[in-house]
């Protein structure tokens, strides 16, 4: 199985390339080489290898920015993907989108599934839904939506905080978080894993649903996050003292683009097509920091680009 994949210096695409399985020939690209917004090149680039797959986790992630920068959202996270398909449609290659919890509102009080209704709140979110629109429509893709994706690579939320109480503590000052949005972490080891388990499962047999959902199991605050991955940095010793952490509301962050309060995903239908189990997010977290503590696979990863 050939497989392209865009956006491979990512925190996703570095993880896939971690755990591709033997039976994948990776193509792997990033912006430098694939560039999004110049199509004409793109669409030779795959005409010219001919993968099986394109895995597009290349995207326009800058929720607050895109608030000022639509147009350029919704080229990278709409049009091109959409494109690309069309491309793909011509020889028969297959699309796996990777999209977000983005497109919900946040107003459900369950874990939404596959097929709710969206209703996007900014333009990171309708860019996103969109895309998953248009690829949709082409007919030869399927989506993969998750939420809150951290690694022990490039910038997220675990990285993040470890480094503002690095600063925070050495300053003696409090690190204030958002409390009121309720979410699920998710460990880019499993959410890539998934990914491989898809494309070989659509594969070997064919597959009615096209959208499906993965994060890891369980559904926390921004404040509870911070704060485990703060005492699990101590633990670990990756922290040597922690600041207090406050609790904030979402209305207290000044942020340019409005959030969900709630984006819990339902993969009930993922874990029964894959015949897999969502796994406890604390354990994963925990997991992925004894992996940026001993930095093993940062060397691996260095060997394989």
């Amino acid at each position: 199985m050939k497989v392209l994949l865009t956006g491979s210096t990512g925190q996703l695409g570095k993880t896939l390339i971690l755990v591709k399985p033997n039976n994948v020939e990776l193509i792997k690209v990033s912006s430098a080489d694939f560039n999004l917004l110049d199509y004409k090149s793109c669409e030779e680039f795959i005409l010219s290898h001919k993968p099986d797959w394109v895995i597009n986790a290349a995207a326009y992630t800058a929720v607050d920015k895109a608030e000022s920068e639509s147009e350029l959202a919704f080229e990278i996270n709409t049009r091109s993907p959409e494109k690309l398909a069309k491309t793909l449609l011509t020889y028969g290659g297959k699309m796996l989108y990777i999209s977000t919890d983005f497109v919900f509102d946040g107003k459900n009080d369950k874990p939404y599934k596959f097929d709710h209704v969206h209703n996007p709140l900014s333009i990171y979110g309708k860019s996103k839904s969109l895309g998953e629109e248009k690829c949709l429509s082409v007919g030869n893709c399927y989506i993969l939506r998750t939420s809150w994706v951290y690694s022990p690579f490039n910038k997220n939320f675990l990285l993040t905080i470890l480094n503002l109480q690095k600063k925070f503590a050495k300053d003696n000052k409090p690190l204030k978080i958002v409390h009121d949005q309720i979410g699920s972490p998710t460990n880019t080891f499993g959410l890539a894993n998934v990914c491989w388990l898809l494309l070989n499962k659509i594969n070997s047999e064919r597959s009615n649903q096209k959208i499906f959902h993965w994060s890891d199991k369980g559904q926390i605050s921004w404040y509870e996050f911070a704060r485990k991955i703060s005492l699990l940095g101590k633990e670990m010793g990756i922290l040597i003292e922690n600041a207090d952490i406050l609790k904030i509301n979402a209305s207290d962050f000044k942020a340019d683009a409005i959030r969900p309060s709630y984006s819990v995903l339902d993969c009930r239908d993922t874990e029964n097509f894959l015949n897999v189990k969502q796994q406890d997010w604390e354990v994963e977290l925990k997991k992925v920091m004894a992996k940026l503590k001993d930095g093993t696979f940062e060397n691996i990863l260095n060997m394989s680009l």
